[in-house]
């Protein structure tokens, strides 16, 4: 303590004349000793929040990436409307080719 190093564990006293002394460790009473609990009995953080996040921040980083690719022109040309139909499929009531009206057959 104090930046003085001492040769042995050292303990503060509660003498108010001597700040720390030397302590006698493998001299104490075995009886006054007192098991100690582990502070968490499994780890804090499940093992899958790594992988997890680290995919999470590449997903939004390529994410990113693509967006500013487009906006940019970089992508080429862009057809807004097959864009919205490859990502969010053809809106209800809406023939597919080859095929008589939209929805399953049978449902709808």
């Amino acid at each position: 303590a104090d930046g003085v190093r001492s040769r042995a564990p050292w303990c503060f006293t509660t003498d108010p004349s001597v700040r720390q002394e030397e302590c006698a460790v493998c001299d104490a009473d075995p009886s006054l000793f007192e098991a100690v609990a582990a502070p968490h009995e499994h780890t804090p953080v499940p093992d899958w929040v790594g992988p997890f996040c680290l995919t999470f921040a590449v997903l939004v980083l390529l994410g990113v990436a693509i967006y500013v690719a487009a906006r940019e022109g970089l992508l080429g040309e862009c057809d807004g409307a097959l864009l919205r139909q490859t990502v969010f499929g053809l809106p209800r009531g809406i023939g597919r080719p080859g095929g008589s009206g939209g929805g399953v057959a049978g449902f709808l």
